[in-house]
């Protein structure tokens, strides 16, 4: 089972952050309302997606891309990631997320926190990790990861920053992720002609969320 989930752990703490496991319901609790309080911000979105056209999502404009890998280096040194990896027709979520908890257990250690929660992509059901934690340079530093799995495939999306800039980055984060459209692969419509299909586009909830629908690649949309 964890042969899936290694370039996700990888992701998680290439940034060296040293954590515990000791969450309780009081910050679950608290989280869900930090989160709900985010206020979206006013800023430009650029529209990106990964080579295979996988998924689509929308980044803060200034944010640097990082060749043509969905990665992105915002302000403050935060970064942002997507991962993708295959996993096999069916796999659960729950077991695919409570494995990836307990390689966290195995591989860290320290006196700071993990909190764990149900959430959504667009109406797909969805996990969220929230680690906080001190890098190799002793600063404070959050880590927030999103997960979820749409056929055969895991999506992971990573936000790390330093913990005193966390509630100024991660309402950037919130609108990435209220933009997410995941693909589900290739579909032919006639002989040599093929199209994508999206299996999680959710409309309306982007309406709801005040994102902009999808517009062509590399086009510039405003958040208000």
């Amino acid at each position: 089972m964890r042969k899936f989930l290694l370039p996700l752990l990888a992701l998680l703490f290439c940034c060296g952050v040293v954590v515990s496991t000791n969450a309780q319901p009081a910050r679950q609790q608290a989280r869900e309302a930090e989160w709900k309080n985010y206020a979206l911000p006013k800023t430009d979105f650029m529209r990106r997606s990964d080579v295979d056209r996988t998924v689509q999502l929308r980044v803060p404009a200034d944010w640097q891309q990082q060749g043509t890998t969905l990665s992105f280096t915002g302000p403050h040194s935060a970064l942002l990631r997507v991962i993708i990896q295959k996993v096999p027709e069916g796999y659960p979520l729950d077991d695919y997320f409570s494995a990836t908890v307990q390689t966290v257990r195995d591989l860290t250690s320290g006196a700071d926190s993990i909190v764990t929660r149900r959430t959504q992509i667009q109406g797909a059901d969805a996990r969220e990790l929230v680690i906080e934690g001190t890098n190799p340079e002793g600063e404070p530093t959050r880590s927030v990861s999103w997960v979820t799995i749409v056929g055969p495939k895991a999506f992971g999306f990573n936000l790390q920053v330093p913990l005193a800039y966390a509630a100024e980055i991660e309402p950037y984060f919130k609108a990435t992720m209220q933009s997410v459209d995941v693909l589900c692969g290739v579909t032919m419509q006639e002989a040599g002609i093929s199209r994508l299909v999206s299996v999680k586009v959710n409309e309306s909830a982007q309406r709801r969320s005040g994102l902009p629908r999808s517009e062509p690649d590399g086009d510039q949309i405003q958040v208000a």
